[in-house]
């Protein structure tokens, strides 16, 4: 009798760790990971058309593993977001955004770093002025423009970001020539 006892207290013992088991899988299977979205957006400025070719985005988590999010991307913490190449007239955006990522499931862990990758098709019209010149953005093309941003993300929150592009500082006339260095300001909504 106690034999018996004692094994129908340990099958109990037993299917209660088990159920506890699978209660915490079940609970950790519904935390979803962090979201992150991007808009750009744009401070006044003096000119006809400020245009922006924006061909990537790619954030920098700590932490981040490829276990933790959907992404297959996950480069030793960079992770690419996928975009549509466009290209961005900055004047447009003066009084609104325009978003660039909608929610993106991304892992766990602190983003350290956004870089925007812009392409070659940049370019200015100064206000009154029917010609559009090239904007030479050479650092930008080759490893994007790097923003650096301090932002844990966490389990089942929805981070969205504003990039704030300041046109009227950000394009500039050297020798004869425009080029286009950035000023960008990330605001967290």
């Amino acid at each position: 009798m106690k034999k018996n006892i004692l094994i129908a207290l340990a099958t109990t013992f037993s299917l209660s760790l088990l159920l506890i088991a699978c209660s915490k899988d079940d609970d950790n299977a519904s935390a979803s990971n962090p979201r992150v979205s991007f808009q750009l957006t744009d401070a006044p400025g003096d000119y006809e058309e400020v245009n922006v070719d924006v061909v990537g985005l790619r954030v920098h988590i700590s932490g981040a593993s490829k276990d933790s999010s959907s992404i297959d991307s996950l480069d030793n913490g960079w992770i690419d977001l996928p975009l549509k190449d466009t290209i961005y007239n900055l004047i447009h955006l003066r009084d609104s955004s325009i978003n660039l990522i909608n929610e993106f499931e991304v892992p766990n862990g602190k983003i350290n770093q956004l870089r925007l990758i812009l392409g070659d098709s940049n370019t200015v019209k100064l206000e009154g002025d029917s010609v559009l010149y090239n904007l030479d953005t050479p650092s930008a093309m080759q490893s994007g423009l790097k923003i650096n941003l301090q932002t844990t993300l966490e389990s089942g929150s929805t981070n969205d970001f504003t990039l704030d592009f300041d046109a009227e500082k950000s394009v500039l006339l050297a020798g004869g020539t425009y080029k286009l260095k950035p000023t960008i300001k990330v605001i967290k909504n």
